[in-house]
């Protein structure tokens, strides 16, 4: 520390003494009713202060003291400590002058005065009146101290002010001085550090620093503001070593104040030594918060967005919630892992969701803790990752410090090995006899679907509805082992059919492993898209029918062939033919929608509307001959395993075992898992139309008992509310006030941006920032160039069509479709649509199966496209190497920078 003097506040005291009345007086006089009075009487006493000299007697002792302490001819700081400043309660910090580089006896006497004055500048009057201090009696100290002319300066907090961790330090720095930083004239760079050993570096945050504080050399006192030059601006002003001593420093001086946290104030000299200004207790935390640090979690939606898109009301979550719960436990017991192991994370197995401003993510580190408890972790976590969509790979510990340090030599080898061995065994098995499994399961699932298909919900009593319902769950939800066996395998055939390609064909095309899980037919998602297709055929074949859907609307048509005159016996033939096949067509697929998952939303039986839009698209424009469907892309599937039979035929593993049936083998239980998932989503999204229904059936018998509003009500209830309270368990039986409070919250969430797609929360979830995300986004340097992940192979330059969500404009004509997301009610788009770009999801997702049985070009992963593009723009996309490049902007017609000509 610079060596310094102190004139005490009994000299302010002595200073003021010859005019105490005429002080007094203007003090009295301070006015706090206003900005404007403040700033006119907070002056009054300014002026009277600096209008009498510093006393002769104050002054000599004071200049024979900095003799002593500093020498002569030094330049020295002069700062105001006042009274209070340097409680836990009250701070002055940035209201009070400091005078720096002064040097000679009268500018020294001249800022000591100045500093006095200080205690009544406008924001010092202000903060005692809001603060409740009174504005007598106020005295101050002034420390004059050696300059130090540092080249970066800053201030740290011993406790970080803003997260209030106790073992976070919070430091800011500049160039320069630091008065640029504590007056808030210059950007700072902002470091967080751990308070351990050797002090790591948590965050940095770099400021492009414009301007610095410097000795004012020409006038040969005070300071100047300089700008920085271009490439200094953008560099960090301290090293980590410098970091990493600064934060020592201040750590021991807390300890000095005992344990109180502390706003210090420092330089670094030209010789690199840190030198403290002054401290003083941070009045903004009371008592420092314990550190959340090992409760670390992360969120993530890159592939569940595409079944929860945006905001999810409260019964869609726990719904979700609990299905993830049940599922994944019974994954666990079918595999024979331990039931003490599936004991020990069962908080894990029900957490797997997460639910941030209304928005479903995925709880990273318990979807990392459930792939651990199975054999084969560290490529299974990779894999799992890549089923997911997930951005970023995330090293999670299995094990915490104790549990490693307890699994002796024994425990490892003779106990975890052959459990673990055990599991593998069972997954195997799984997996050769998964036909089975899903034959036992389609047949559980279809008995219950067809006993419930039809039933009247809207009209039964409330216990009846919750008797269906925990029927539902026993019985379909209570055998999910096939589904999720399936899924599981999907993601491990599917991650090693890559890795296979990678290590045994790394001069591959991109889209060879797309191309081999290709054209496998009839792909369930795609049946009620064909089904359209054929009713659009029929539209075609007679005229007065095309010319009907070529001049009505939507809603015109939903009128004449569901509810009116086509479905009557005095109706053309040709209208009650084609009645009958919508009725047979909602009979089937009826349950279908966009965003299908969410209990939220109107089925296609209840809004079908959308699918007499369809209709009009298709019977607009030039449909695929019937008997082609899929002819294509199983072409595309065959060249591509010709390609692979004549690149491994005579390659073998260690010089004896032959490559070829291995890839043929994984990549046919890649195919076979692939078309089964989707089949099985199809059963799923039956299942959630039941659940619908019952939970409105439910609503009805509670709105017209008055407990709710409205019936829609219970999608903003949890489940266990709506079932406890016709039961007789509820906590709370104010459904109206419970359900009326979230609709304004939710209502609330539905106007905020999307959140990001990756978010780290520490300690108590929903006091972080939600709005931060940990993913650094990669982009091309051509700011009309974007990157995805290609999904199926082709190039297609055509305008593009954003379409959001289902209340947008759905007529497509061969444009590409720009989506933030898409589900299986969004299908059947596809068919009128040049390609897909897709801001979120995976090689997994479902837009990809589905565009790839299709033929169509598909991009999925393009992170920002729907903010990047617009209706109109001209794009040319490669769905091969996952480039998406703007030519051309929708308005001007001029071609983009760095488009493709």
């Amino acid at each position: 520390m610079p060596p310094f003097v102190i004139v005490s506040s009994r000299c302010f005291d002595a200073f003021i003494k010859d005019f105490r009345s005429e002080f007094d007086g203007v003090v009295r006089r301070l006015d706090g009713s206003s900005p404007m009075k403040v700033a006119e009487t907070s002056k009054a006493v300014r002026d009277c202060i600096i209008s009498h000299p510093l006393p002769k007697l104050i002054a000599d002792e004071m200049y024979a003291a900095l003799r002593d302490q500093i020498g002569t001819d030094a330049f020295v700081a002069v700062r105001s400590s006042a009274l209070g400043e340097d409680s836990k309660e009250f701070s002055y910090a940035g209201m009070l002058d400091t005078y720096l580089f002064c040097r000679t006896e009268s500018e020294i006497a001249l800022a000591v005065v100045n500093c006095w004055a200080s205690m009544y500048s406008d924001r010092a009057v202000s903060y005692r009146f809001m603060r409740g201090i009174s504005q007598s009696g106020i005295s101050m100290a002034v420390v004059v101290q050696e300059m130090a002319d540092g080249i970066a300066s800053g201030v740290t907090f011993t406790v970080n002010p803003q997260t209030k961790y106790e073992d976070e330090i919070l430091i800011n720095a500049v160039w320069g001085l630091g008065e640029g930083l504590v007056s808030g004239g210059v950007d700072a760079d902002r470091f967080v550090v751990i308070k351990k050993d050797e002090f790591p570096i948590d965050k940095s945050e770099i400021a492009h620093k414009g301007e610095r504080v410097i000795f004012d050399r020409a006038q040969g006192y005070g300071t100047i503001e300089e700008k920085i030059p271009d490439e200094e601006a953008a560099k960090p002003c301290l090293t980590e070593q410098q970091i990493r001593s600064v934060a020592a420093v201040c750590t021991r001086i807390e300890r000095e104040y005992g344990g109180v946290p502390q706003d210090i104030e420092w330089t670094v000299s030209r010789d690199g030594r840190v030198k403290i200004l002054q401290t003083r207790p941070i009045t903004t935390v009371d008592r420092p918060w314990p550190s959340e640090r090992p409760y670390v979690t992360l969120w993530d939606n890159s592939n569940i967005v595409e079944s929860y898109s945006g905001v999810t009301t409260p019964l869609t979550f726990s719904f979700a919630l609990n299905a993830y719960h049940n599922v994944y436990v019974q994954f666990c017991q079918v595999l024979g892992v331990p039931e003490e192991i599936i004991k020990k994370y069962d908080f894990n197995f029900g957490n797997m969701l997460g639910l941030l401003n209304g928005r479903i993510y995925y709880n990273l580190k318990n979807w990392y803790r459930l792939v651990s408890v199975l054999p084969g972790y560290s490529f299974n976590s990779r894999f799992m990752e890549g089923m997911m969509g997930v951005k970023a790979t995330f090293d999670f510990s299995t094990e915490t410090h104790e549990e490693r340090n307890q699994a002796g030599f024994f425990r490892r080898w003779f106990i975890e090995l052959p459990r673990m061995g055990w599991v593998g065994a069972n997954l195997a098995w799984k997996f050769w006899t998964i036909d089975a499994e899903v034959k036992k399961f389609m047949d559980i699932y279809t008995k219950m679907y067809n006993k419930y298909k039809d039933f009247d919900f809207d009209n039964q009593p409330a216990h009846r509805l919750v008797d269906i319902y925990n029927e539902l769950v026993t019985t379909v939800l209570g055998n999910w082992k096939a589904p999720i066996i399936n899924d599981f395998m999907a993601m491990i055939f599917y991650g090693v059919l890559k890795s296979l390609i990678g290590a045994w064909l790394p001069n591959a095309e991109h889209s060879l492993q797309n191309d081999l899980v290709a054209g496998q037919g009839n792909v369930e998602s795609t049946l009620p898209m064909r089904a359209m297709q054929k009713m659009a055929r029929f539209i075609k074949a007679h005229a007065d029918l095309a010319g009907l859907f070529q001049t009505l609307d939507a809603a015109t048509l939903k009128n004449r062939f569901i509810t009116g005159p086509a479905s009557e016996a005095g109706a053309p033939a040709e209208e009650r033919e084609l009645a009958a096949q919508i009725k047979a067509y909602l009979d089937e697929f009826g349950f279908r929608t966009m965003n299908e998952l969410k209990l939220e939303e109107p089925s296609l039986n209840e809004k079908p509307e959308f699918l007499f839009s369809m209709l009009k698209n298709y019977s607009a424009g030039p449909l695929p001959p019937e008997e082609d469907t899929g002819t294509q892309e199983a072409k595309k599937r065959e060249a591509a395993e010709k390609r692979v039979e004549e690149a491994l035929r005579d390659q073998t593993i260690w010089g004896f075992i032959p490559k070829l049936p291995i890839m043929k083998f994984v990549t046919d239980y890649a195919k076979k898992a692939v078309a089964v998932r989707e089949y099985q989503r199809f059963a799923r999204t039956k299942m959630y139309g039941l659940a619908r229904r019952i939970y409105i059936g439910i609503g009805r018998r509670l709105a017209e008992r008055g407990v709710i509003d409205h019936h829609d009500d219970v999608f903003y209830l949890h489940k266990d509310e709506i079932m406890s309270y016709v039961v007789g368990t509820a906590a709370s039986q104010k459904l109206r006030e419970l359900a009326a409070i979230r609709k304004a919250e939710f209502y609330a969430y539905r106007q905020m941006d999307e959140l990001p797609d990756r978010i780290e929360t520490k300690g108590i979830v929903y006091t972080n920032d939600l709005n931060k995300s940990v993913l650094k986004v990669q982009q091309s340097d051509d700011p009309n160039v974007l990157q995805g992940i290609g999904g199926c192979s082709g190039v297609v330059r055509k305008r593009v069509k954003v379409i959001l969500n289902p209340s947008d404009d759905m007529n497509l004509n061969g444009e590409i479709l720009v989506a933030a997301r898409t589900d299986p009610g969004w299908v059947p788009l596809f068919a009128t649509a040049a390609g897909l770009l897709i801001e979120r999801g995976s090689m997994l997702s479902h837009s990809v199966i589905v565009a790839r049985e299709l033929g169509l070009p598909a991009i999925v992963g393009i992170t920002g496209i729907t903010k990047r593009v617009k209706t109109g723009d001209l794009v040319e996309m490669d769905g091969t190497t996952g480039i998406v490049r703007i030519i051309e902007r929708a308005e001007g017609g001029e071609s983009a920078a760095g488009g493709v000509s």
